[in-house]
């Protein structure tokens, strides 16, 4: 088995059932070697995934459970050309693949109501092409990646109701396109971040359901095209900043939200 060539070898096991030819690492450290490879990875799918490609079964099974370079081989050969992915409701179970940030292409990821746990790959911030990002109602857990800061085209931004904890990132600072954030039902905590003053273009802004703390930053009377805000159930001070002229929509938004909190 050490002598036959690596083609050969590829040929053989690509043609075992994906969890049998996993199992078959354990025959040697060149088998693993082989069978460990992106290249390899691609010839089994080809073989054994066929035209199911994106069934939960299908997704769930070889993208969401598979080792990682199965997870890359997967959206290689089978989700790198898609702009958009709707997988809403969609029954999957896992945690959602560093190989998510392979899809250069997309525009819309929407992921809500599923089962997916662990933290966000940090990995999504290389879909600079984004305009909607929901990855609302699972289980994921964990702080939220600076690297969301990179999609500048972001228009729709929502991962509430989830167990996401710790700050609010200073580079969504960066999401100048951003008109909706919705960051409720959480455990985010510390302050709101001057940051949020600089998405300019805001119009919802929920952050309802947190443990956040301390006053509302001077910067959010940047915020002039905001026209729903959530700021209940959270450890704020009921203080509107003096930077909000008195008697003026957002102080209005903000003296309706410290009333309740």
């Amino acid at each position: 088995m050490d002598r036959l060539p690596q083609e050969l070898i590829v040929q053989i096991f690509s043609l075992l059932p994906l969890s049998l030819a996993l199992n078959c690492k354990r025959i040697n450290s060149r088998i693993a070697h082989v069978l460990s490879t992106r290249s390899f990875a691609k010839q089994l799918l080809r073989n054994w995934v066929h035209c199911r490609l994106q069934t939960p079964h299908a997704v769930s099974r070889f993208w969401l459970k598979c080792p990682i370079h199965y997870q890359y081989a997967y959206a290689d050969l089978y989700l790198a050309s898609m702009q958009s992915i709707s997988w809403g409701s969609f029954n999957l179970t896992g945690c959602i693949p560093p190989a998510i940030g392979s899809l250069a292409r997309l525009n819309i990821l929407i992921l809500r109501k599923n089962d997916l746990f662990g933290h966000i790959p940090p990995e999504i911030g290389f879909l600079v092409q984004l305009t909607s990002l929901d990855l609302s109602n699972n289980n994921l857990e964990g702080s939220l990646p600076p690297e969301l800061g990179r999609l500048a085209s972001l228009v729709h931004l929502n991962v509430s109701t989830n167990n996401l904890n710790g700050p609010i990132p200073s580079s969504f600072a960066n999401l100048s396109s951003l008109v909706e954030l919705n960051l409720s039902n959480n455990r985010l905590s510390s302050s709101i971040p001057p940051a949020i003053g600089s998405i300019k273009q805001l119009k919802i802004l929920r952050l309802t359901n947190n443990e956040l703390s301390g006053s509302l930053p001077d910067e959010i009377s940047n915020l002039k095209q905001l026209m729903i805000l959530g700021l209940a159930k959270n450890q704020l001070n009921k203080y509107i900043p003096r930077t909000v002229p008195h008697g003026s929509k957002l102080w209005n938004l903000v003296r309706c939200n410290i009333t309740v909190m």
